[in-house]
């Protein structure tokens, strides 16, 4: 059997071209798997072009030096807007799409007709960045060892929680013992500059040792020269790695390594590469005088913060931002971090710590420095963008009007202050939140204009067509709704949302193998998402296949063992099969997890009632009743156990409280509610009742032709 291997300890010796060290001195973020892409796409791209071009967007996100090997990938106004002008940062689930993207890439590599099976290693895994350990995740658990065997290298088994479980289950651990130690014949000096040009990742203990008892001038001697060499060689995703290690460590740290260190962040920030952001601020923030070097030191305390934010840490942000504030006293510092701490209190703390009031204090601070900035572009287009934030506060509290009169007010003063050719990332995002405030309060028709609007001048970013299917589909267009997904689909990374999205309208326009293909794409990119198992079982029982429906449920509870809501739905299954023991055990268990589950609470009492135990019906019931709140068929059933208890009184409740809501079977409501007066002694209300169904019953009879 093909497998994925693990190897623990001492590095193993790899002879294979697709070789890979993912040390994050090296490179950075994406340090193996850019190295794998480098080796492989001008082959690639020499062979099957519309491959590369299709994946055009990650490679180069992670690779950018094949950019002068393979066509440009569509532009967005956010990937060509000058730093100066950059307003959209990029959520923290990015690097997790673009991932995805190089699964897909190698795996359609890989096919018979292409390269066929490939075999790649990765060693230094646990010393990687963020990126390649999370891209890794996904190739272990979505590719088939006999396509892509990989085998990963680590020298601890410290590694984040996902990782260590995708190996668990998808590789063969090897622990491997450390390896003989050959007589040493290198003197000090060679091991020094081994250790230096293996940009600081040898594991050799000599080379280590030499380096840590050097001289430190004749250390940072060599830094420079390394990173002078590596210059020469202008390689982007070198200054994200070796450069700046090498700078940061060679005779002048605090300028030439905090500036190196300071663009690697920018370049991070710019990509969406949070987890590098923080690393970066945290080692430039070590070597950088505040006092002297503010220019430096404040770039990258805010950033750092901002990619804390971002990556759900809000708790670890607020302190950075706040020490940046009582360090200078500069209008730009307070206004940038008092927009920033305003988001933190609008946007990332939790329900717990959420507070509008400070989040409105602190950007109104950011408007009013704004406001009066003497130049009179910045002055517009800083007093627009932080009116921005407010009109975001305003919505969170519910006022749409006010948010979206502050939107429309900051997008006419761009409009008119800032020139048309600056600023146009903003301004686009004005005329989106214009528009997505309009779909919000209902106006659809101008929500549909406004997408339109911005997709006009902002063509290749994909939340504008996705956000634009929702307006169509609301508004009874599915086919256009459908064709903004597959618009939205070309020109992004895969996420789970667009295929959850086009799944669920797939399958109402009758599209039930294309519902089912989105739902399986969703289930293969993100197998937590319990809904989309769901859903997926829901669509493919509809189009005629229970067996198939259960088997998927089957498989989604091996990735989420015990959970309430797919037990439920597999006891639904077993119900409709008839087979009551197996969907009584699975009823049983789904609410010995969550004893509040309406669907598993309803089901549990059919079969209670069905044994005889109409008491235990009746328990249910009540709890179904009291989660969801009057429905005509948990009332109506629980008429029916109360009836058979001979609680005539609160069975004809029941049956008054159902007759009259919507979807409610009048006749059998009725005629069960008269049966229930008979035998209470109500004779005349029983005979009305029973009489007023049988006329209701006559009417809806097919008249005889």
């Amino acid at each position: 059997m093909i497998t994925h291997y693990w190897y623990v300890g001492a590095r193993p010796a790899t002879a294979t071209a697709l070789a890979a060290d993912c040390h994050r001195r090296l490179r950075g973020p994406y340090t193996g798997v850019g190295t794998v892409l480098r080796t492989l796409v001008p082959q690639a791209q020499q062979d099957f072009r519309d491959l590369v071009h299709r994946y055009a967007i990650e490679i180069l996100s992670i690779a950018p030096e094949l950019r002068a090997t393979i066509d440009a990938p569509p532009e967005t106004l956010a990937s060509v807007a000058a730093p100066e002008e950059q307003t959209r940062i990029y959520p923290a689930l990015r690097t997790r799409r673009l991932s995805h993207g190089i699964v897909d890439f190698l795996a359609a590599c890989a096919a018979p007709e292409r390269l066929g099976p490939l075999e790649l290693i990765f060693v230094n895994l646990d010393e990687a960045d963020h990126t390649d350990q999370e891209c890794l995740s996904l190739l272990l658990r979505r590719i088939p060892a006999d396509r892509v065997r990989i085998t990963v290298h680590t020298r601890t088994t410290d590694l984040p929680g996902e990782l260590t479980q995708v190996l668990g289950r998808h590789a063969v651990r090897v622990d491997l013992p450390p390896p003989p130690a050959p007589p040493e014949t290198r003197d000090a000096d060679i091991l020094l500059r081994a250790y230096v040009e293996s940009d600081g990742t040898s594991d050799d203990p000599a080379e280590l040792a030499a380096y840590e008892a050097a001289d430190p001038a004749r250390r940072a001697t060599l830094h420079d020269e390394r990173a002078a060499v590596l210059r020469e060689r202008d390689e982007i995703t070198l200054t994200l790695g070796a450069i700046a290690y090498h700078a940061e460590h060679g005779s002048d740290p605090a300028v030439t390594g905090g500036e190196a260190l300071l663009d690697a962040l920018q370049y991070a920030v710019s990509m969406g590469f949070h987890h590098a952001v923080i690393d970066y601020g945290r080692r430039g923030r070590a070597i950088v005088d505040p006092k002297t070097q503010m220019d430096i030191y404040w770039p990258l305390t805010g950033r750092s913060a901002t990619a804390l934010a971002a990556t759900g840490r809000p708790e670890q942000a607020e302190p950075l931002y706040l020490e940046v504030r009582r360090r200078y006293a500069v209008p730009m510092v307070h206004l940038v971090n008092s927009y920033a701490l305003g988001m933190l209190y609008a946007r990332h703390y939790g329900p717990e710590r959420r507070d509008y009031a400070i989040a409105r204090t602190y950007v109104n601070t950011a408007i009013a420095i704004a406001t009066i900035l003497p130049e009179p572009v910045p002055r517009a287009f800083l007093t627009a963008f932080n009116s921005n934030g407010l009109a975001l506060i305003e919505m969170r509290e519910g006022n749409l009007d006010e948010s979206l009169r502050i939107v429309a007010e900051g997008l006419e003063l761009v409009r008119t202050a800032v020139p048309d050719e600056t600023h146009r990332l903003h301004k686009s995002v004005l005329m989106y939140n214009m528009a997505s405030l309009h779909s919000r309060m209902g106006r659809l028709a101008e929500a549909l204009a406004g997408y339109t609007k911005v997709l006009a001048v902002d063509p290749n970013w994909q939340d504008y067509y996705f956000e634009r299917a929702d307006v169509l589909r609301r508004l009874g267009d599915p086919h256009r709704a459908l064709a903004d997904y597959d618009a939205a689909e070309l020109v992004t990374p895969p996420f789970w949302e667009l295929h959850f999205n086009r799944g669920g309208l797939r399958a109402e326009v009758g599209d039930f193998a294309g519902a089912i293909a989105d739902l399986e794409r969703v289930v293969d990119l993100e197998p937590g998402e319990v809904e989309a198992w769901a859903n997926l079982a829901a669509i493919i029982s509809d189009s005629g296949d229970p067996v198939g429906a259960r088997r998927r449920i089957d498989d989604a509870l091996l990735v989420h063992p015990g959970n309430p809501r797919l037990l439920c739905i597999r006891g639904q299954f077993s119900l409709a099969a008839n087979d009551i023991d197996r969907a009584w055990q699975d009823f049983e268990a789904a609410l010995a997890a969550d004893g509040e589950l309406p669907d598993a609470l309803a089901c549990h009492a059919g079969i209670a009632f069905d044994r005889g135990d109409a008491q235990l019906a009746v328990r249910d019931l009540t709890r179904a009743v009291e989660l969801t709140g009057p429905d005509p068929d948990l009332l109506f059933n629980r008429a029916q156990a109360r009836q058979s208890l001979g609680q005539w009184g609160n069975a004809i409740a029941d049956y008054t409280r159902a007759l009259n809501l919507p979807g409610s079977d009048r006749v059998a409501i009725l005629r069960q509610r008269g049966i229930c007066h008979q035998a209470a002694g109500q004779l005349a209300l029983g005979q009305d009742d029973l009489t007023a169904a049988e006329r209701i019953a006559g009417q809806s009879q097919p008249v005889p032709l």
